[in-house]
């Protein structure tokens, strides 16, 4: 997932979800990265997105904002090892994620 925002698994339960469901595409050795970035939207409700580019308009989804501490213990709980790449504060980093068994 490099280069793609970490809140596009809109909450707690998808990010449990990914990570398992990763674990199955994932080669031996192989990582995941993820940015997090805290932005504001501007839709209709607060952590809901909607894409748009010239006259395309994609629906509404729920964006989440998932805290460095909270991404490192979600992380350890479905046996990810969690490294901070950068940090600028709790609320924007970008995260490496990879299987515990191959570190």
């Amino acid at each position: 997932m490099m280069g793609h925002r970490i809140g596009i698994i809109e909450n707690s339960a998808g990010l449990k979800q990914y990570l398992q469901d990763v674990r199955a595409i994932l080669k031996s050795g192989g990582q995941i990265l993820f940015t997090v970035l805290d932005v504001v939207p501007a839709s209709k409700s607060e952590g809901t997105l909607q894409f748009q580019q010239a006259n395309l308009v994609g629906p509404f989804f729920n964006m989440s904002r998932f805290k460095a501490d909270t991404l490192k213990n979600e992380a350890a709980a479905a046996n990810w090892q969690c490294e901070f790449i950068y940090r600028q504060d709790d609320n924007n980093y970008l995260a490496r994620l990879r299987l515990s068994e191959t570190l």
